[in-house]
């Protein structure tokens, strides 16, 4: 036989559960933030970056998502990641890849929250294999705050 007071004690027990399931979901709803130089003008997704100063904030609970990047206070840019892999060691940087045609960012790489992000390949023209050599060079990444 189920009392009142055992029913009270199931109710309280479920309060703190949701209480506790709910604080996890902010935790791991927290942000990753960064900012980087881009020495040249690049690719990325469909959005063309001018060189200078940029900053981006991550959800971090939607790593595989959407990214904000700003130069300085105004948005420039929207962009989903194709595709994320999980990694937790190295250094927080930006990967563009150079060839004749341009420059292109293909993965943004986060450790501090255990996460390289993925960007579409870079399509090169048609011509020779020797003219269409692609060369990666990493940007450094400042991240701030998680």
């Amino acid at each position: 036989m189920v009392t009142t007071r055992s029913i009270l004690q199931i109710k309280t027990l479920v309060v703190a559960l949701f209480v506790v399931l709910a604080a996890a979901g902010l935790a791991s709803a927290q942000t990753a933030q960064g900012s980087f130089t881009l020495p040249f003008e690049a690719q990325w997704g469909a959005s063309t970056l001018p060189s200078g100063d940029y900053s981006f904030t991550l959800d971090k609970a939607q790593s595989a998502g959407l990214l904000h990047l700003f130069r300085g206070k105004d948005g420039v840019a929207l962009i989903h990641s194709q595709s994320y892999s999980l990694e937790s060691s190295g250094r927080s940087a930006l990967t563009v890849v150079r060839s004749p045609s341009g420059n292109t960012v293909r993965d943004l790489s986060l450790p501090e929250i255990g996460v390289v992000l993925h960007y579409a390949p870079h399509k090169p023209g048609r011509g020779s294999a020797a003219a269409e050599r692609e060369m990666a060079q990493k940007i450094p990444i400042i991240t701030s705050g998680k």
